[in-house]
């Protein structure tokens, strides 16, 4: 009889644990066929995108930014990566305050929601804040109607792992997704893009300023983004790479080969070569490096530059070592 007893209660335990198994499994198809609805329902949303799945993951690329998401359902993780239009944004890696570091070198995002949650770490804390615009902030902050975990959220403080991060290059959004995140994984998905857009903008670089002066026309050179301006030469006006650095650049291309050189502004080499009439708007650029070689000129800032004033006079400068009748030595 005990024998008997035995046997049954293992029949249960195994009856138990078959049950279990194939819940598991019921429910991690109910996950895969949920999150995929809802990646495939983004997909439509975000037109001229493109979808593609492998093996466990769906990647979604975007057509009209360099934006890539990735929504893995074995590894119950969402991925969302964008590119700075120049690889030389700023430095720093975001953490719900749950999870980051006692060693972590703070910087204030100046709100007070995001300070109390999060915690940013960056070796560029002024360049940091001018990329968080308040509609990045927006979508960062807690959201007021969700209590407890707040597990819906882009940065939920349920997993280590849960950071946003930028190398300077790239900013990477990591989130895990909980069980009970699978259904809203197209919304999140969604705020992430979002986020990461708003981030990446070109706005980082100073363009919205170049845009916003007189005559600009948005036009792009080498696949970067930047304006022309029409003066007594075109003026190209935009951000540029400089010894790793993202610094403000006005060149011109001239009618004349002229010998390579490099001068900071102000300096007397600088002045050998001015045009004339060309000094009173060096005057006005103060700091800069003017630089010939071939045919062009280029004036380069020390960084972004965001002053209007100053942008025309860079682009004044430059023109007028491209008018006709110029003397080139």
């Amino acid at each position: 009889m005990e024998d008997l007893v035995a046997v049954l209660a293992g029949l249960a335990s195994l009856a138990w644990l078959v049950t279990a198994i194939w819940r598991d499994r019921q429910s991690r198809a109910s996950r895969r066929y949920t999150a995929s609805e809802e990646v495939q329902q983004l997909q439509r949303r975000c037109q001229g995108s493109t979808l593609r799945r492998t093996s466990n993951t769906w990647h979604l690329e975007l057509a009209d930014a360099p934006i890539q998401l990735e929504v893995d359902l074995h590894k119950a993780r969402l991925r969302c990566r964008g590119r700075f239009p120049l690889p030389a944004g700023p430095h720093f890696t975001i953490r719900p305050k749950a999870l980051a570091g006692v060693h972590a070198r703070h910087v204030v995002f100046r709100d007070a929601a995001l300070d109390r949650c999060f915690a940013l770490d960056s070796p560029t804390p002024r360049f940091t804040q001018q990329v968080w615009s308040s509609q990045a902030r927006e979508l960062l902050a807690p959201l007021p109607e969700i209590q407890g975990p707040q597990r819906h959220e882009l940065l939920a403080p349920s997993s280590s792992g849960n950071e946003l991060r930028s190398n300077g290059k790239a900013v990477v959004l990591t989130r895990s997704v909980a069980e009970d995140d699978w259904a809203s994984v197209g919304e999140l998905s969604e705020r992430a893009i979002a986020l990461i857009r708003e981030l990446t903008r070109d706005e980082v670089f100073g363009l919205d300023e170049l845009r916003a002066l007189p005559d600009a026309a948005s036009t792009t050179v080498d696949d970067l983004p930047c304006v022309r301006l029409p003066l007594e030469a075109e003026v190209l006006l935009g951000p540029c790479l400089r010894e790793g650095r993202a610094c403000t650049c006005a060149w011109v291309s001239g009618h004349a080969e002229v010998a390579a050189s490099s001068s900071e502004l102000g300096s007397d080499a600088a002045r050998a070569i001015l045009p004339a009439g060309a000094a009173g708007v060096a005057a006005e650029l103060g700091e800069g490096t003017l630089e010939r070689s071939g045919r062009m000129t280029c004036f380069w800032f020390r960084g972004i530059e965001r002053e209007p004033r100053r942008l025309l006079a860079a682009a004044r400068l430059v023109a007028a070592f491209a008018a006709p009748g110029t003397p080139y030595r």
